[in-house]
C-alpha cells in the first residue's frame, strides 16, 4: 500500500483537526488490510487516528493554485482526526 495524501486541517481557533487519508492498495491486498494497520490500532491520545475506510475507484487530490490530480484504481479513503494540543 502506498499513502497518496495525509492531512489535517484546523476548523476553527483550539478546535481538533479533520482531514483525509488516501491509500492505493497494490495487487493482493484489501481493505481489511488497511483496517488493520490504520484503524484497529490503539493510539496515544495525541496521535492521528483513522476512521470510516472505504473503497473508491478515482481520488481527485486538490492542489493549492493548480490542477487537481487524478488517481484512479483501488483506493481507500478514510477520516483523520488528529487533537488540538494547547
Amino acid at each position: 500500500m502506498k499513502v497518496l495524501e495525509s492531512y489535517c486541517q484546523q476548523e476553527r481557533p483550539y478546535g481538533d483537526y479533520h482531514g483525509v487519508c488516501a491509500i492505493k492498495l497494490e495487487k493482493g491486498e484489501t481493505i481489511e488490510d488497511v483496517k488493520k494497520k490504520y484503524v484497529d490500532v490503539e493510539r496515544d491520545w495525541y496521535e492521528t487516528t483513522y476512521s470510516n475506510p472505504r473503497e473508491v475507484s478515482e481520488y481527485k487530490q486538490h492542489i493549492y493554485n493548480g490542477d487537481p490530480i487524478v488517481y484512479k484504481g483501488r483506493i481507500v479513503i478514510m477520516d483523520a482526526t488528529e487533537v488540538f494540543c494547547d
